[in-house]
C-alpha cells in the first residue's frame, strides 16, 4: 500500500475555533466510536457500574436501573443510562438562589462529600451534586451525585484532592468554605489545603480565559502592569 496523511482536520490550530461543531473533526468522532466499541466501556455502562459502587460505599446517587448500547456494524453508536429520578431539587448551579445559611451548609456538605470520595479512592473529574432542603427541617444537606461516568479510581493524595476543586466555578470565599470542610474531614492542614486549592482554581480560570481570548481575540484587551 501507499503511505499518506489520512488525518481529517485543519493545518492551522486556530481554524478549529471558527468552524461549526462538527466540520473538520470527523476523525475524532470515528476514533471514539472505535474506542467505545472495542477498547473502553461506554459512558452508560460506566455510569451504571459506578452508581452501584457508590451505593455500596454509602454515597448517595439515584438508584441505577439499566443501561443500553447500540452499534452500527462494528462501530459503537449510542448508549443510554437509566436511573430512578432524583428527588433532590437543588443543583450546585442554583447555589446563588440559596440563603447565606443554606449556601454555607451546602458548601460544607460538598467539601465533606468530596473528602469521602477521595478517602475511598474515587476521583471525580466533573462532579455534579444536588440536594433537597425541607423548610421545616434544621439546616442539613443530603447530597446525591448525578453525573457518574467521569470517575477515576485509585489513591487520591491531598495535593491531587485539592486540585480537584478547580472543577467548581465559584468565588474564592465560597471555595474556602468548601475546602475548609474538606481538609477537616480528611484530617489535614486547613491553610495548606486552601492555598493549594486556590492555586489550582486560579490556574483553571486562567485557562478558561485563554480559550475565550483564542475564540474571540478582538473582544478582549490585555494590559500588563
Amino acid at each position: 500500500g501507499n503511505i499518506d496523511d489520512v488525518v481529517l482536520g485543519y493545518k492551522e490550530p486556530m481554524s478549529y475555533f471558527g468552524d461549526s461543531a462538527a466540520s473538520g473533526k470527523t476523525i475524532g468522532r470515528v476514533a471514539n466510536r472505535i474506542a467505545y466499541g472495542f477498547l473502553r466501556k461506554s459512558k452508560a455502562q460506566r455510569s451504571y457500574e459506578y452508581a452501584e459502587r457508590l451505593l455500596q460505599l454509602g454515597i448517595l446517587t439515584p438508584q441505577p436501573v439499566a443501561y443500553y448500547q447500540e452499534r452500527s456494524g462494528l462501530l459503537f453508536d449510542k448508549s443510554y443510562y437509566v436511573s430512578l429520578a432524583s428527588e433532590k431539587t437543588i443543583h450546585f448551579k442554583d447555589i446563588d438562589s440559596l440563603s447565606p445559611e443554606q449556601q454555607d451548609c451546602f458548601l460544607k456538605a460538598v467539601g465533606i462529600l468530596t473528602a469521602r470520595l477521595h478517602e475511598a479512592g474515587i476521583y471525580h473529574k466533573d462532579i455534579l451534586v444536588s440536594f433537597h432542603q425541607e423548610e421545616a427541617q434544621p439546616l442539613q444537606a443530603e447530597l446525591e451525585i448525578l453525573d457518574l461516568n467521569r470517575m477515576r479510581f485509585g489513591k487520591v493524595s491531598v495535593e491531587r484532592g485539592c486540585a480537584n476543586f478547580n472543577r467548581f466555578h465559584i468565588n474564592e470565599e465560597a471555595l474556602k468554605v468548601m475546602v475548609t470542610a474538606y481538609a477537616q474531614a480528611r484530617g489535614t492542614d486547613t491553610e495548606t489545603c486552601i492555598e493549594k486549592a486556590l492555586y489550582y482554581h486560579r490556574l483553571s480560570q486562567l485557562k478558561i480565559l485563554g480559550k475565550l481570548i483564542q475564540m474571540a481575540p478582538n473582544s478582549y484587551q490585555i494590559f500588563r502592569y
